[in-house]
């Protein structure tokens, strides 16, 4: 008698512990996606390139999957040896990377004869926001493919590559299938920053 109603006082806890697991799963499915939607409360630009010495002008692009305008500087170098695509992170970030001191890496490129397009993926930065808001890399992998797609119709003769921080370096060592893009970096290059194409000083 004492091992039944042991183990049926198992049971009900076993049945009450699934229960609210079940609940919470919900809760998180339903309530998750409100949560990554884009909102206003962006992190504002407040340093640009002239901050630092470094000529740039604001262009845009598309990306090929949606019909949005995303929102870049472009600093070109006086002979370019190839260009750069920075990507910044998920979270608080935007194309002025002022947590990784971005600007000064784009001047430090730039002075070392490499373009720079500092790009705002989509919900961040300048950049629109998109219906599905921020997908951590899923859906901004197409925003590296319309800054690379940029860059071909801009300068046809100019190599390129990516430096990503992040979720921005996952998205930029995604190869872009059916082209001649990059392939992935190493797995331990990939948790951090991703460089391709990377410059030689």
């Amino acid at each position: 008698m004492v091992r039944m109603r042991g183990g049926r006082r198992w049971g009900r806890l076993l049945l009450i512990a699934g229960g609210f697991s079940i609940v919470a799963l919900i809760v998180f499915i339903v309530v998750a996606p409100a949560l990554l939607r884009p909102g206003a409360n962006r992190l504002p630009i407040i340093q640009t390139p002239r901050d630092y010495g470094v000529a740039f002008e604001t262009v845009e692009f598309q990306p090929p999957d949606a019909a949005i305008t995303l929102r870049a500087w472009w600093m070109p170098a006086a002979q370019p040896k190839a260009a750069i695509i920075l990507v910044h992170g998920g979270g608080d970030d935007n194309r002025s990377l002022p947590y990784a001191d971005g600007l000064k890496l784009a001047r430090d490129l730039v002075a070392h004869d490499y373009a720079v397009l500092a790009v705002d993926l989509r919900n961040y930065g300048e950049s629109d926001a998109s219906p599905e808001g921020v997908t951590f890399g899923d859906a901004e992998s197409n925003d590296v493919i319309g800054a690379m797609n940029y860059l071909a119709r801009r300068s046809p003769d100019l190599r390129y590559g990516a430096v990503g921080f992040s979720m921005g370096g996952r998205r930029s060592c995604t190869r872009r299938r059916g082209t001649g893009g990059w392939k992935r970096s190493s797995r331990r290059t990939r948790s951090r920053r991703s460089a391709l194409s990377p410059p030689a000083f």
